[in-house]
C-alpha cells in the first residue's frame, strides 16, 4: 500500500503499489486517458476516484477488443478546485508519483 502526500499536505493519494505502477504505465507511457471523478464528501474531506484503461489487457469478449477500464488509486483532499486535478496530472507526467 502506498500513501503519497502533496507538499502542502492538502491531498493524499492512496492505492496499492500495483495500482500506482499500472497508472503510471498506462497513463504516462501509453497515454491512456485518466478519468478523475469526485465521488463523495467524507466530513471535511473530498474523496476522488481515478479510473483509466488498462492498456496491458484487452477485452476479448467484445467486438472492439478494447482495454478494460479499471479503478486506480483514490485521492483524499480538502481543496476542491480544478487546479488540484491539474496538479495531479502534472505530478504523473513528471514521474513524481512513485511508490
Amino acid at each position: 500500500m502506498s500513501i503519497i502526500q502533496t507538499p502542502d499536505s492538502s491531498m493524499v493519494i492512496i492505492g496499492s503499489d500495483d495500482q500506482i505502477n499500472l497508472l503510471r504505465k498506462c497513463c504516462v507511457r501509453d497515454k491512456a486517458v485518466l478519468n478523475i471523478d469526485l465521488t463523495f464528501n467524507l466530513g471535511p474531506f473530498e474523496v476522488t476516484s481515478l479510473t483509466f484503461k488498462n492498456t496491458a489487457q484487452k477485452n476479448q469478449n467484445t467486438d472492439s477488443n478494447s482495454s478494460p477500464i479499471i479503478l486506480g488509486p483514490a485521492m483524499i483532499h480538502i481543496i476542491h478546485r480544478q487546479a488540484r486535478y491539474i496538479h495531479i496530472v502534472a505530478m504523473l507526467s513528471a514521474g513524481r508519483i512513485m511508490n
